[in-house]
């Protein structure tokens, strides 16, 4: 064979497999892009396809189903976050100079994007309705990477530049702060993106109060309305102080335990009621849920 004859390599713009895969990129970005703005469900393959200038049949070369694409864009941005995360855990920094790094670029990349500079990602906003096999993958892979992040924030501990404090719900917060932003960060000009990832960044490092010391939980003893009861015989009033404890002891032990966490048992016995009485007033833990919410947007 000539010199003029070899085949392109991967590397070449005239390789059919980098141009099939340039292709299918610019699907994913697309994609989500407006599966952040409009949700996967209200996203038709139409909409994607007149959004690219392309036939719905020349995207079906590329995806099979709208599924498969929502699958495939979730799949390629914990791909993304996971280099992102492994990139700044690699760095000669202490813990903390990590999560600052973790936070500011996240910040600077969806400028990049708002700007034009970079792809889309998805937001795993729709995780729950993906099929069991999809949803695990997904679930395995971001909780890689929560993982990861925790062990950034152990390291911080270790060497003194992070306060000690629960692994856990820092790197909820963290990942909260990462997953969210977007959504707000379409509401400021791009040129105030680079504040804003300052201030966000140091808050996290920092915080807002002002003095040492860590947050205490606040007892259990303020949940009880010792007030006189008034009319005994008015049942409503009797009522509306039972339900009013249900929720205080509810809201206190979701706050410290999460959902998962509390059990209906230990509600009833830091009451002195029986679980009996807390159905009586309280359908299941789902409502009770639901109630301290409604509550505390009251």
């Amino acid at each position: 064979m000539g010199k003029d004859n070899h085949p392109a390599t991967s590397t070449s713009p005239f390789s059919r497999t980098r141009q099939h895969d340039a292709k299918r990129q610019t699907i994913l970005a697309e994609a989500a892009r407006l599966f952040n703005r409009r949700g996967s469900r209200s996203t038709t393959l139409q909409d994607i396809a007149d959004s690219l200038k392309l036939s719905k049949t020349s995207l079906y070369y590329y995806v099979k189903t709208k599924q498969d694409l929502i699958y495939q864009c979730y799949l390629s941005s914990c791909e993304h976050h996971a280099a992102r995360i492994a990139s700044v855990d690699a760095a000669s920094l202490s813990g903390a100079e990590k999560l600052q790094r973790l936070v500011i670029d996240n910040f600077m990349e969806w400028r990049d994007v708002l700007e034009g500079r970079a792809p889309h990602h998805a937001l795993l906003l729709e995780v729950p309705s993906l099929p069991p096999a999809q949803r695990a993958s997904i679930e395995q892979r971001f909780a890689a990477n929560f993982a990861r992040i925790r062990g950034i924030i152990s390291a911080g501990i270790a060497d003194h530049s992070v306060a000690p404090c629960d692994t856990t719900s820092t790197a909820l917060c963290i990942i909260a702060t990462l997953s969210w932003s977007p959504l707000w960060l379409l509401e400021l000009a791009p040129e105030a993106i680079e504040q804003a990832a300052l201030a966000a960044s140091d808050i996290l490092l920092h915080g807002l109060h002002p003095r040492a010391g860590n947050y205490q939980f606040e007892s259990l003893a303020w949940v009880i309305d010792e007030s006189p009861t008034g009319n005994g015989f008015n049942h409503d009033e009797q009522n509306r102080k039972k339900r009013d404890a249900f929720l205080k002891t509810g809201t206190w032990f979701f706050n410290r335990k999460g959902f998962r966490g509390t059990s209906l048992d230990e509600i009833a016995e830091q009451l002195g009621v029986t679980k009996g009485a807390f159905y009586y007033h309280i359908k299941d833990k789902e409502d009770l849920l639901l109630q301290c919410f409604e509550r505390s947007l009251e």
